[in-house]
């Protein structure tokens, strides 16, 4: 179990933006439930903007429809302005409504990190696979 965390700890680590998580050889993988729960949702906020361009917002609501999830509010708005620094999503003001918002789309740069972090998932899944088996 401990190199199934540490494969999603390193897909969070490139997809927010890592930071200075030291892990000991020994924690348990409870402690780490926030960070691979908040990498793959940074995996799957990329993965709704390469459907469409969209709103904070509406990201939001569709990562709570889709995953049943209760999120910290602003944490779609932290992710998207890491992902922004980073170069895997762009956003643009919308001026057309009032207020005006920001609209976000996954950049080329993004594309590919998207395809290669799901690529990693693919490997994860087939380990997840075998060892879900009875």
């Amino acid at each position: 179990m401990h190199a199934v965390i540490l494969m999603i700890h390193d897909i969070k680590e490139e997809s927010i933006g890592g930071g200075s998580h030291k892990h000991h050889k020994h924690e348990e993988p409870e402690k780490r439930k926030k960070p691979v729960i908040r990498g793959l949702l940074g995996l799957a906020v990329l993965k709704l903007l390469r459907e469409k361009r969209m709103f904070g917002a509406e990201i939001e609501r569709e990562i709570i429809r889709r995953f049943d999830l209760k999120l910290p509010p602003g944490l779609i708005y932290v992710l998207l302005k890491k992902f922004e620094e980073k170069g895997l999503v762009k956003s643009e003001w919308q001026t057309e409504e009032s207020p005006p918002k920001k609209v976000y789309s996954l950049t080329e740069k993004g594309e590919k990190f998207l395809k290669c972090a799901t690529e990693k998932l693919r490997k994860l899944e087939k380990m997840l696979h075998f060892l879900l088996q009875d």
